[in-house]
């Protein structure tokens, strides 16, 4: 190994106690003085140029310029050719000045915005196509002339790629000092415990020494309990007193219970027309609203009284006559009646008009209205009983209601059971 030679590749120290180190040991190296400067060399080859440099941040954008002057008007006349349009298929199209130029797709996006007509055709949600294959290396160029003068320096690289991380460090690094104790935390409340047994009663201590003197009277004891009534004495000879005055009248006592409500009874319609001979009405309706009973017989219009009982009767007759009334006699008196059996319970005379106009007498019976008849009785049980017209002699027809069975203007009766 050549100590020398290699030494000479460090800087050699400046002062004059530069020493040089061989291979028998260190020595003092003497430096004569420096000597005149050589002729320059010829000039080197040029070095390949440097790496294009990083490209600066784009400088801020200019002021706005001025407007320009506004165009001449009506420098180009509507409808003049500006160019053609072609597409694909069909024939090509020259557009006119003025005249819009529309785009229309179907599937793809279509945005015009203000600036030189700016047309951005997109297709919305379309899937980007794969980057097409590299294309071949270019050949490499011919090397340019060598440049006069010394090359400039180039500029500095790009920055080198970062390292690779160092070594991780401990996972647990050293346990830090211990902290101050941190303030007394309140004092808990516990729950108040359960109250102790009661504990033994102690013994009876001695009795006392007497006080001196008398004492004082204590207070008077609770009064006795009455003792047991004594027999009562033998009864005087005297006379009787005078009778005491009569007492006040007692509370009156509570209602009595309501008593059983009676649903014994019936109720029937009956219509008919030209009505010329009395006697039984048969043939009723007691369907609803109408309230049948099994006591009546509808068809033959007799209710046979089945307990001996209170009973409230009631009838209701509307009449017309169908044709204009005639004079009538004194003793023609037309009714109606309810029967029980022969005894007749209830009457009801027609109205009549009875009248002297100038000497002339006038009897007749009104041309319409209404018959009503009332009455509470006490009904043997097994009694039948029936209603009756009595033309008492009229000749008249007489029309009970229209002949309908439902529209209420006829006869109306019913019987009802009101006491047991």
């Amino acid at each position: 190994m050549d100590t020398k030679s290699n030494n000479e590749n460090f800087e050699r120290p400046s002062s004059s106690s530069e020493k040089e180190v061989t291979t028998s040991g260190i020595r003092p190296i003497h430096h004569g003085a420096t000597g005149p400067t050589g002729p320059t060399g010829p000039t080197g080859a040029a070095g390949l140029p440097g790496l294009p440099g990083i490209p600066g941040a784009p400088g801020p954008t200019g002021p706005t310029g001025p407007a320009g002057p506004a165009g001449p008007a009506d420098s180009i006349v509507t409808g003049t050719p500006i160019f053609t349009v072609a597409g694909t298929t069909g024939s090509a199209v020259t557009l006119g000045a003025n005249e819009p130029l529309n785009f229309t797709s179907n599937t793809l996006e279509i945005t015009v915005t203000p600036g030189s007509v700016n047309v951005d055709i997109e297709l919305p949600g379309g899937v980007t196509g794969s980057i097409g294959p590299t294309g071949p290396t270019g050949a490499v160029g011919p090397t340019g002339p060598a440049g006069s003068g010394s090359g400039g320096t180039g500029d500095t690289g790009p920055t080198g790629p970062t390292g690779p991380a160092g070594p991780t460090g401990p996972s647990t690094g050293a346990t830090g000092d211990t902290g101050p104790t941190g303030p007394t935390g309140p004092a808990g409340t516990g729950a108040t415990g359960a109250t102790g047994a009661t504990g033994a009663t102690g013994a009876t201590g001695p009795t006392g020494p007497a006080g001196a003197g008398a004492g004082s009277t204590g207070p008077t004891g609770a009064t006795g309990a009455t003792g047991a009534t004594g027999a009562t004495g033998a009864t005087g000879a005297g006379a009787t007193g005078p009778t005491g005055a009569t007492g006040p009248t007692g509370a009156t006592g509570p209602t009595g219970a309501t008593g059983a409500i009676s649903v014994e009874g019936f109720s029937a319609f009956k219509s008919m027309t030209n009505a010329t001979a009395g006697g039984t009405l048969t043939a009723w309706t007691d369907a609803a609203p109408y309230i049948p009973t099994g006591s009546f017989d509808p068809t033959t219009g007799v209710y046979t009284v089945p307990a001996t009982a209170h009973y409230a009767i009631g009838a209701t007759v509307n009449y017309s006559l169908p044709t204009a009334a005639t004079g009538i006699a004194a003793n023609v008196n037309p009714t109606l009646t309810i029967q029980s059996g022969a005894t007749v319970l209830l009457t009801g005379t027609f109205p009549i008009f009875n009248t002297n106009a100038q000497g002339v007498d006038l009897r007749t019976i009104l041309g319409n209205g209404t018959i009503v008849m009332t009455g509470d009785f006490a009904l043997t049980s097994g009694e039948t009983i029936t209603m009756h017209y009595n033309d008492g002699g009229l000749t008249t027809p007489v029309d009970f209601g229209t002949g309908a069975t439902n529209d209420g203007n006829g006869i109306t009766w019913s019987i009802r059971q009101i006491s047991q």
